[in-house]
Formats: structure tokens, sequence, C-alpha cells
């Protein structure tokens, strides 16, 4: 990747940029892409994101786990850089996210990558995209066979979702991904890896016009793209989806206890992430005591992102040593039952604070402590910015966070909770 253009370079003409949206801000280039860029007081460097409207759910019938195809190609393709020059490539169930950091005099630099992106000028021999299709496959393979928290997760998905484009296995199907074809690779990839399908958020210490000038010079001349992106894919139906698995992989056996959580659209969202982090926060208070680190272990303890890719968030347990499985589940239960005799006031206001913490979006007040902003401290805000236009999140997130009450909590707790919409789902050892 060699493109680079000018960071210091003029305004483009109103004609080009849109106002801004009156409501979250974002402003579009004449192409398609949407943008926003946000000054950050005291911060010493930059972050972009780039989010692709094209996820897993686009897969199509036959080729699950194209679009991470197409992500390992994109990784490939940065395989003369420096590590510290090179974007990361995240794939979720309706977006891929693009994401690096950098000094503050280099964003022209990372722009220049993602200008290379969306122009369709990747490219990669034959033998790179069947390498990038390889590895694919290996993580795939790893996710679903080798690492039992993430052979929950899919397990879960497909169980519980499995009529549905999140109970595909978006990571990829290891024998489906090996009969990808190179071209069939780079076809998705030139054909909706454009502007028209983009968002970029840009964070950092630059004054915001000058951060604008760089977007608009890199990205206005670019061809918008002329393929729409293929409506979602479900999967058939998830009858006799397996909800255990005895693996000889594990020994010791993996708890997960599902929960249905609302899509990420839903105005009850907010309310469920804000349930799930007082969920999060008594599991690490049972790590204080010897019992607790029996029962939670090193194994992921809870799991919720944001958002996933699928709506369900985990409890999760790993046994010891030639347990089984009731011990780890009634362990869970125990839990459970704790939860259901409701929350405190205390406990919904930290859980409000970690959301917070974990949706950032502008404004930025500057630390009491510290008036320096790291790089890597814009990754969170900026990626939230460019998923809270992807996904029409409102305006006012903050405040409506900041909203949420104990009786919402105690109520989405309720909901979650009801055995008839939870999943239970076990991998054991061997005999």
């Amino acid at each position: 990747m060699t493109l680079r253009f000018p960071l210091a370079v003029s305004l483009l003409s109103a004609a080009v940029l849109s106002a801004p949206d009156p409501d979250r801000g974002f402003a579009d280039l004449a192409n398609g892409l949407r943008y926003r860029c946000v000054q950050v007081p005291g911060a010493r460097g930059v972050c972009a994101v780039l989010a692709l409207r094209v996820g897993s759910h686009h897969d199509p019938a036959g080729a699950t786990g194209l679009a991470s195809a197409v992500a390992h190609a994109l990784r490939r393709s940065q395989a003369a850089l420096p590590p510290a020059s090179r974007f990361t490539v995240r794939v979720l169930g309706d977006t891929t996210l693009l994401s690096a950091t950098r000094p503050a005099g280099q964003l022209g630099e990372l722009l220049s990558l993602y200008r290379e992106v969306l122009s369709g000028g990747v490219a990669l021999s034959d033998d790179e995209v069947t390498r990038a299709v390889g590895a694919a496959a290996l993580e795939a393979d790893d996710q679903l066979n080798i690492l039992p928290g993430t052979g929950l997760r899919w397990m879960a998905r497909r169980s519980m979702l499995g009529d549905g484009p999140a109970g595909r296995c978006g990571v990829g199907v290891p024998a489906e991904l090996k009969r990808l074809e190179p071209a069939t690779v780079m076809r998705r990839y030139q054909a909706l890896y454009r502007p028209r399908h983009a968002v970029l958020s840009v964070l950092g210490g630059l004054p915001e016009p000058e951060m604008v000038s760089a977007v608009s010079s890199g990205f206005a001349e670019l061809p918008p793209g002329d393929v729409d992106v293929p409506s979602v894919v479900a999967v058939e139906a998830s009858a006799g989806a397996p909800t255990s698995v005895v693996s000889p992989r594990v020994d010791a056996p993996y708890v997960s206890l599902a929960l249905r959580a609302p899509d990420a659209g839903d105005p009850s969202y907010l309310v469920f992430a804000v349930a799930m982090e007082v969920v999060a926060a008594r599991v690490a208070r049972a790590m204080g005591d010897e019992r607790g680190r029996e029962t939670f272990g090193r194994f992921p303890r809870t799991m919720f992102d944001y958002p996933n890719g699928a709506p369900l968030a985990f409890v999760n347990r790993r046994g010891r040593d030639g347990d089984g499985v009731d011990r780890p589940r009634a362990e869970i239960e125990a839990l459970v039952a704790s939860l259901e005799k409701g929350v405190s006031a205390t406990e919904v206001g930290r859980a409000r604070d970690q959301v917070s913490r974990r949706l950032q979006l502008p404004p930025y007040p500057r630390s009491s402590r510290s008036t320096i902003v790291s790089a890597r401290a814009l990754h969170v805000p900026a990626s939230a910015l460019a998923m809270a236009e992807v996904l029409g999140w409102p305006a006012d997130l903050q405040a409506r966070v900041a909203g949420v009450s104990v009786d919402q909590v105690d109520a989405a707790l309720r909901a979650a909770l009801d055995p008839a919409a939870w999943g239970w789902f076990d991998i054991v050892p061997a005999s």
C-alpha cells in the first residue's frame, strides 16, 4: 500500500460536503461516505474507525465465513507494513470495523490506508488470498472446536437463534471456507467495501477543521460503488442443534447459561446492557473469596459485547477436573437466585457508569486527574461513535444510560432470567 495524501490541505466546498446531521453530527461526502471528526482536548494522537455496513450476516448461503475471509485478506494486504502501521479488522453481524491509532502527525498516512481499501485497490495474488482463506478456516476451527468459550457461544447461537441470521456461525464453517475461490473473496471485497457503505469516525488532538480537511481531501474523489449490500441470510431451523458436546480437548467441564438480549437497535437494549454489568459485578465480587475462585475460575465469567453480532449474553463457569456439569450449573443457578431477589441502587449506579465508559460518545471532558489522553484511550469512543451511526442509536445515548432505573434493571433481569427464555450449554471431557 503506497497511496498517501497530505494532511494540511484546504477544505472542499460546501457542494461536496453536506451539512452535518443535526442528531449525531455526521456529514456526508458526495460519494455517500458518512464521517465525523471530533477534537479531544489533551489527546496526544488520533484514532480512526471505518465501519462498513457488511458483516457475517450477509454471507451467501454455502459461503459462511466469506466476511471473515475478506477480513483476513485485508490483514494479509498489510504484511509488508510494520505492525505499528497496520489497522485491525473485526467482523460483527452487520458490520466490519477497521480501526487504528496513530500519533497526530500520521493521520494522513492512516487515512490513506482506508482510502486504498475503499477504492477497491487492495491487490493480492491468488496465493495470498488462498492463504488468507486458510487462516480464516483455521480461526473458525479454533473457535468451534478448540477454544471452549467460543465453542459454547457458537453452540448457543446455533441452538437459540438458528432460524435467523444471528444463528449462523459468523466466524465461518471450515468446510465452506475451504471451498471459497480467491476470485470470490476479491469480488466480494471490490463490490461492497466502498464509500457508499462506509461510516468513518476520527477522534484526536488535532483541530477539527484539520481532520475534516484530511477526510475530505482523501475520500471525496473516490467512486461510491454501485452494488447494494445483500439482504441478511438466515439458516435452516435449529431443531436438533446440540446443547452439549463431548470433547477430547478439555479436561474439565465448561458450562454456560445463555440469556436472550434485545436487538442492539431496540430501546430496551441499553437497560439490558446495564443489567448485564450488574451481573458481571456480582460475579467479580464472588471472585474475592475462595469459593468464588473455585466457582468461576479463569474461564471468561461473563460475556456481553456492545454489540456482539448476536442478541445473547452469557454467564460462564469452568468446573474443576473430575467435576460433572451438575455442580457448575448449581453454582450459576445460585447466582441467578441472588439476582432474582433484586438489585441495589448502588449496583445500578456503578453499572450505568460502566456502560457509559464502554459506549463513550462526545463530548469528552478532560480527566480531573490528567490533561493527557493517550491515543489508545480513543479507540473505544471512536468505535462507539461509528457504531452508533451504523445502528441508528439516539444522539442522547449517554443521557438515556444515566436515566436507567433500578426498577427497569430488575424488570430486565426478570425477563432475561426466565427459564423459558434461557439456554444451558456445556462442553465436557471425553471419559
